[in-house]
């Protein structure tokens, strides 16, 4: 079995879907896209994506959510919030 060592969630924010990709880095094999999901972009769809990302990530690895630095989503003082975590 492959030790991976890292997880990033990449996640693309559209106004209506978002575009994630799960990537992996390994000792041996080094990164790998290892899955790709669209999922709505509500309450809904963040439901899925937290499922999708449970399902596919492999347990005691860090994992590291990474997001677009564009629209409101960076600014700390925005209004708009968005937690697929809970």
């Amino acid at each position: 079995m492959e030790t991976v060592i890292k997880q990033a969630v990449g996640i693309d924010c559209g106004s209506q879907e978002l575009v994630v990709t799960l990537g992996q880095l390994s000792i041996t094999q080094g990164f790998t896209c290892k899955s790709s999901q669209c999922f709505a972009n509500n309450e809904g769809g963040f439901k899925k994506l937290q499922k999708w990302v449970l399902d596919e990530l492999v347990p005691d690895s860090p994992i590291l959510y990474v997001m677009e630095a564009t629209g409101v989503y960076h600014d700390v003082g925005s209004p708009k919030k968005l937690s697929i975590l809970g």
